[in-house]
């Protein structure tokens, strides 16, 4: 019934984390307007290589050095990532594989409405974590999903953050608090610029 699919489906989300990326080569002012509405907010510029490089526990010279009978929660994670642009579809005349509607291509499916936000997913797999644990980990992830609404992943800033961008009509004040907090945690050359979206048009 369609009420049993529901069910099965919020049971489905909850054996998924997902991490979400504008990948635009220009700035959005609709996405600065629903993520920083109130003017105080920051977008990291990476590239997907970048990505999935910062990730520091799938890296492959770094799992070697650590037994497998050591490995912790966050190796497991970070070595269970699917990733993938979203593929935005109108929902009269698209043909989604049924086969898709059950493991992590799901999350690559988005109503045509939100094309504008360009997104790129990480996807951790909960279904394939299990199979790989054996079984339960209480503290982790059991059967019907993971304990926690997220988890951290171990990764290397300064391989993830090319730029800081900060949001268009913040405030001088905003930038430089920015860049003390870049400063007191030792990211010296990580560069902060303001919006483009500040700038006067030239004719």
């Amino acid at each position: 019934s369609k009420k049993h699919t529901e069910k099965e489906f919020r049971m489905l989300q909850r054996m998924f984390l997902l991490s979400c990326w504008h990948m635009e080569t220009i700035e959005s002012f609709a996405m600065w307007k629903i993520y920083a509405g109130n003017n105080q907010g920051v977008a990291i510029e990476t590239t997907v290589d970048d990505l999935m490089d910062s990730i520091i526990y799938s890296h492959q010279e770094i799992l070697k050095s650590i037994p497998s009978e050591r490995w912790d929660e966050k190796i497991w994670l970070s070595n269970n990532i699917h990733s993938g642009s979203v593929y935005y579809y109108n929902w009269n005349d698209t043909y989604i594989p049924e086969q898709y509607l059950w493991d992590y291509r799901r999350f690559l499916y988005k109503l045509e409405n939100f094309e504008y936000e360009k997104e790129f997913r990480l996807i951790i797999d909960g279904q394939r974590l299990l199979t790989m644990l054996g079984g339960d980990k209480s503290n982790f992830i059991t059967v019907e999903g993971f304990c926690n609404r997220g988890e951290y992943i171990p990764i290397d800033v300064r391989k993830l953050v090319k730029k800081i961008i900060i949001c268009p009509a913040a405030g001088e004040w905003f930038k430089s608090l920015v860049e003390k907090l870049l400063l007191d945690s030792g990211f010296v050359d990580i560069s902060v610029e303001k919006s483009c979206l500040d700038r006067n048009p030239s004719f």
